[in-house]
């Protein structure tokens, strides 16, 4: 197997993984999103009551896109991912392999998406943060650790169901940042190939400037030749 055809093989795994990933980023938000009425958890800032059994009484909810961009990236990842893995095997069932500008196309999206998938990661990251800075708020003597919100419940002034929040999130992150590193090893195989491509055509390009330069060289020095007979 030749290193194009390597390469190839190492894509389709790749896009492989990132369908599978993919899910873990737009489901477990989107599971969320229905338990908090729509709601999005992300940057949310809220007030608890003074009392010694503390309640949250009111929620500032993050904006809407900060979990439907996420939800965006997840579906539109999917969506490329099974795209490429046919396209890809289709070529890998044949031997062959992409064209220059396929390469080029590839590498493209796979810019885009690592650019996509690392906005959704600290959106996702930094969002859950603050969520969690508020619920185990020092005013809050109920949450010791927002993992405890999973087995705690705390949203039922708020009506919102909050049963298994922090796993949902805990697996939105992994996803997250998983594909964001699978699509820096696409781009970087990406780019490899491209490079690939560009030592291909230009080898021979070399070659033939340089069969051109000794071609008029002999030329040359037969018409010398010639003038002094």
């Amino acid at each position: 197997m030749g290193i194009p055809n390597k390469l190839l093989l190492a894509q389709v795994t790749l896009y492989v993984i990132s369908f599978i990933l993919s899910f873990f980023v737009f489901v477990p938000i989107s599971v969320n999103l229905g338990h908090f009425g729509g709601h999005c958890l992300l940057f949310a800032t809220g007030n608890w009551t003074s009392d010694t059994n503390a309640v949250l009484q009111s929620v500032n909810w993050g904006p809407d896109g900060a979990c439907n961009f996420p939800i965006f990236t997840g579906v539109f990842s999917m969506l490329v991912s099974i795209i490429y893995v046919i396209w890809y095997s289709i070529f890998l069932l044949k031997e062959t392999d992409s064209s220059w500008l396929n390469a080029a196309v590839s590498a493209f999206f796979s810019f885009i998406l690592l650019i996509f998938s690392f906005a959704s990661s600290l959106t996702v990251s930094s969002g859950f943060h603050d969520w969690c800075d508020l619920v185990t708020s020092p005013k809050a003597n109920m949450l010791v650790s927002c993992a405890d919100g999973d087995y705690i419940p705390f949203g039922k002034a708020i009506d919102v169901d909050t049963t298994f929040f922090y796993t949902e999130f805990q697996i939105t992150q992994f996803g997250c940042w998983s594909f964001w590193i699978c699509q820096l090893f696409l781009f970087a195989l990406a780019v490899m190939k491209l490079y690939h491509y560009h030592r291909q055509e230009a080898l021979p390009i070399s070659f033939n400037r340089e069969r051109q330069r000794l071609l008029q060289k002999v030329q040359g020095q037969s018409g010398n030749e010639y003038v002094k007979t």
